[in-house]
């Protein structure tokens, strides 16, 4: 029934919303990705004849000058808003975008410090610290509490705990947050909650199955971010 929920929750908003196609730098426009995708075709064959080959390289010529031509008209119009922000007195806005465009990349340096705060640089000093942390976080000696084990040593045998009932589902859907990168059914919470009365029954009812089963949906048990329903 989750895989059945999870394929059909995906190939209806593929079909309704389509594919988002995700880009690493904001200039990159989907002319440009379009172009990407041939040079990727062609690449597969450019050793196979002169003509492969040249057909590959005007496609690649392509993609850099399509690439250049977004990235300054996408700086134009960061500086168009710039201006615009200033002079229309949304100077918090017109500052942000200056600095999104200013900030420079900071590279990560190898730095630790070591137990007294003192910044360590040599890497033989840095490597040794690294051995005396996990040392220290692997051999740390826990103090249990017994007691909880001896409470739950003896299981009652008849559970008489209701099981999982439409508004408690209803409940944990609303109250998902949006914008969350979604688990590994890739299933993301604005679907859910857009599911709508008919996915809240479907979820209800499976919910009700594990409840009576004991059994997780095998993808269920992976450890992983984001929403896991």
């Amino acid at each position: 029934m989750a895989n059945s929920l999870k394929e059909v929750l995906a190939s209806t908003a593929e079909e309704v919303l389509g594919r988002k196609r995700r880009t690493i730098q904001p200039w990159v426009t989907n002319e440009v990705l379009d172009l990407c995708d041939k040079r990727r075709q062609l690449r597969k064959r450019k050793f196979g004849s002169n003509v492969a080959m040249e057909n590959y390289q005007l496609a690649n010529k392509a993609v850099r000058k399509k690439m250049k031509e977004a990235k300054e008209k996408w700086i134009d119009d960061q500086c168009v808003a710039i201006e615009q922000g200033m002079s229309s007195g949304r100077s918090k806005q017109a500052f942000s975008t200056l600095k999104m465009l200013t900030k420079t990349f900071q590279p990560k340096v190898n730095l630790i410090e070591d137990k007294d705060g003192r910044l360590l640089t040599d890497d033989e000093d840095i490597m040794q610290r690294w051995s005396e942390y996990c040392s220290d976080l692997y051999n740390y000696e826990l103090q249990p509490d017994l007691s909880i084990l001896s409470a739950t040593r003896d299981p009652p045998e008849t559970d008489d705990s209701p099981p999982i009932q439409k508004p408690e589902l209803e409940a944990a859907v609303k109250s998902l947050k949006l914008g969350k990168a979604p688990g590994v059914d890739n299933i993301p919470s604005e679907l859910l909650k857009a599911g709508g009365e008919e996915v809240n029954n479907i979820l209800t009812a499976l919910g009700q199955r594990i409840w009576n089963e004991k059994k997780w949906p095998t993808e269920w048990t992976n450890n992983t971010t984001g929403n896991s329903f």
